[in-house]
């Protein structure tokens, strides 16, 4: 047996002839029912049209381009289109929560999916809204760039109130509030929060500072809490000015915001109203546990009046620490500093004694010993990997509100989903690496433990598929590692895999139609083992455990086989959908799986199964094709053959090896002629001893 297997594996295959299955020509003439992308171009359900042609620059951003849409149910209506990039999750998650929601004061969602755009020769997410009257704010405000404490109040921040309450209802924030985020008709309208992740398209300035210091896509999901700030920022925008500090670079800004504070830095010196000072207090709180939530801001709205103290200014220590020739009276504003630069925090961190600095001089021992703690997980320096996570352990226990920090990215958790999409679609190793360093560490769940009281919202949630996405990380079969992380992280980013680059696929069942479509043109060369189709398709279905073929383990030319393992999990997902068939999609597969069987040794074998393929295809079923022609009971046969070939040929090897030796050749003829010439001995002796009997009784 060890003799047959060892043969099975070193032996070259002999293909004595070439079987027409007649897929190719099946597959020529193949037209799939499903049309990626939908049917006509630019068009949504035959309702909505997009025009490529007029393009609104003042509604476009990084993550999606406008252009102008019309409703065939309400042809006088102002219809704008959103056609989104496919390379960064936004949040199209919320747009069946808002599609045909209506609310005076948030742009209507009318409609969603997916649509051919003729201008790109592409499928993308395409959103139709109703467009509102006005101007955008941003645009009034070159005009009129200040406003009546009672017309903000009345005209921006109680309608804003409405919308958030509107929004808070169903369970959303809106995360990217600003002067471009509202359209000043005579009832103004909050722009839609759909087509851009949380944080990435208003001004830092209208960011609390533990937002603003994350990197605008690793800052994660809103909270309500910093949709309140941006209205207040926004208010005293309008009544005050806030241009000196708007025109600061952000890193300048930052500095200042955590040396005095943000209330001393936006607020203190103003001649602000009593009423106004008490909504202003609230929401320039530097602790976010302590900032105004939207409850605080309705109440103060209806006139409660809450008599708040003002924050404090930052305290600062009458000690420096002494780090990069720079002296730092303030924690935050040293972890930012070690942050800023991480080279020479590598170098003098370890021993500069910094947790006895936080003792001593902050009175705070709860930071000095996490500090100290951090400090010993940096080993004695020789582990570059230590000692980033030393640094990063540090900076968060000293600023345990700010993001986490690595040597060139600041983010949250729930950000890290977001960065690693933007990092792979670039092709950014170096922040590809540091995120997939973060996910195999513990650093998230210890940042999230540190201070959980200030946190401005529960990252529970965001840890627990981090801690996922640790194990999914460390294992290495298709349909698992970095890609798998990618979308267990990011559910509402399209596959990247290059099958799909034309394409906009964001479910399983979109992903097997489209490859059926696109079946005639990619078999024959273009294999299944595609990273990001497999591990998209192994999220979706929420496939867990790697996928083992150990009822093929008698030929483990298959049962390693990547591909077929890669086949098995898509049909393992059409299985989902019981009344999907992919006749297309089976002949393409069918077209991998004939080269798959020439491991097979018995030619009768090999050319009965792939004479079998072209039926099976046309069933649909990849559980079909691959059960019937790829199973137990035949790989089972097909080894038993073998094996029984192989002994049978090592007996025959063996008598002609006997019969090459010459010594042996002697010794059987000398015996064998011994035995002959005794055998006609034999035989003259019986006939002579006949002769002498029958002539003496005279027979």
């Amino acid at each position: 047996m060890a003799l047959a297997a060892q043969k099975m594996d070193a032996s070259p295959l002999m293909i004595e002839e070439q079987v027409e299955t007649g897929l190719a020509d099946f597959l020529a003439n193949y037209r799939s029912e499903h049309t990626p992308g939908g049917g006509k171009k630019d068009e949504l359900a035959q309702r909505f049209t997009l025009f490529p042609g007029k393009p609104i620059p003042e509604l476009s951003h990084t993550y999606a381009k406008a252009y102008q849409g019309q409703d065939a149910l309400n042809l006088n209506r102002a219809v704008y289109a959103m056609v989104l990039e496919n390379k960064v999750p936004c949040r199209q998650q919320l747009a069946s929560e808002l599609t045909v929601f209506s609310h005076p004061n948030l742009v209507q969602l009318l409609g969603s999916g997916i649509v051919m755009c003729s201008h790109l020769n592409e499928s993308r997410y395409v959103l139709f809204f109703d467009r509102p009257a006005g101007k955008l704010l941003s645009d009034a405000m070159k005009e009129t760039p200040r406003l009546h404490e009672h017309i903000v109040t009345d005209y921006v921040l109680s309608p804003a109130a409405q919308a958030l309450i509107a929004l808070r209802e169903k369970k959303i924030t809106h995360g990217n509030l600003g002067p471009t985020s509202f359209f000043m008709g005579e009832t103004p309208v909050i722009n839609e929060c759909i087509t851009a992740p949380a944080g990435t398209l208003s001004h830092p300035i209208y960011q609390p500072l533990e937002v603003m210091l994350a990197s605008p896509l690793g800052r994660g999901e809103a909270d309500e809490r910093a949709d309140v700030y941006a209205l207040g920022m926004l208010a005293l925008e309008l009544i005050y000015g806030i241009d000196k500090q708007k025109a600061m670079p952000q890193e300048e800004l930052m500095r200042l915001l955590m040396a005095k504070g943000s209330y001393q830095v936006f607020v203190a010196g103003r001649d602000i109203s009593a009423n106004l000072e008490d909504f202003l207090r609230g929401i320039f709180s530097d602790n976010p546990a302590d900032r105004w939530g939207l409850d605080q801001f309705i109440q103060w709205l209806g006139g409660k009046r809450f008599n708040m103290i003002a924050p404090a200014v930052s305290k600062d220590t009458t000690r420096p620490f002494v780090f990069g020739g720079d002296n730092y009276f303030n924690p935050r504003l040293l972890a930012h500093g070690l942050h800023q630069q991480w080279r020479l925090a590598a170098k003098e961190l370890r021993n500069s004694r910094l947790d006895r600095w936080c003792e001593t001089n902050l009175h705070r021992s709860e930071v000095g010993e996490k500090v100290e703690r951090a400090l010993r997980t940096g080993g004695d320096g020789t582990n570059d990997a230590q000692t980033n996570e030393m640094i990063t352990r540090t900076i968060a226990a000293l600023d345990p509100v700010a993001p986490i920090r690595t040597f060139s990215l600041s983010l949250r958790p729930d950000g890290i989903g977001p960065l690693l999409a933007q990092a792979l679609a670039d092709n950014d190793s170096t922040t590809k690496d540091q995120l997939v360093t973060l996910l195999e560490s513990d650093v998230p769940m210890y940042w999230s433990e540190l201070a959980p009281e200030r946190r401005d919202h529960d990252y529970s949630a965001a840890i627990t598929k981090l801690q996922r996405a640790r194990t999914t990380l460390k294992k290495k079969e298709i349909g698992f590692g970095i890609e798998r992380v990618l979308y267990d992280l990011n559910t509402s980013l399209s596959c990247q895999s290059p099958l799909f680059r034309q394409h906009y696929v964001a479910d399983a069942a979109e992903a097997l139609r489209t490859l059926d479509a696109i079946a005639g043109k990619a078999a024959a060369n273009t294999t299944f083992i595609d990273n990001h189709l497999i591990a998209f398709i192994a999220s979706k279905i929420a496939m867990n455990k790697e996928l083992q073929l150990t009822d093929l383990a008698a030929m483990p030319a298959l049962s390693k086989n990547e591909e077929l393992i890669a086949l098995r999990i898509l049909a393992r997902a059409q299985q989902k959908y019981p009344s999907l068939r992919l006749p297309g999609l089976c002949a393409w597969a069918g077209m991998r799986v004939e080269r798959m069987l020439d491991v097979m040794h018995s030619r009768v074998i090999r050319k009965k199964l792939k004479l079998k393929l072209r039926k099976l295809a046309e069933t649909g079923r990849l559980d079909d094709l691959l059960d019937d022609v790829i199973n137990r009971t035949i790989t089972i046969r097909d080894y038993d053959g073998f094996t029984k070939a192989i002994a049978l040929h090592q007996i025959n090897t063996n008598k002609v090896e006997r019969y090459k030796n010459p010594r042996l050749v002697e010794y059987y003829s000398r015996d064998t002629g011994g035995k002959i010439a005794t055998t006609i001995a034999y035989i003259i002796l019986t006939v002579t001893a006949y002769q002498v009997v029958s002539t003496v009784m005279g027979i």
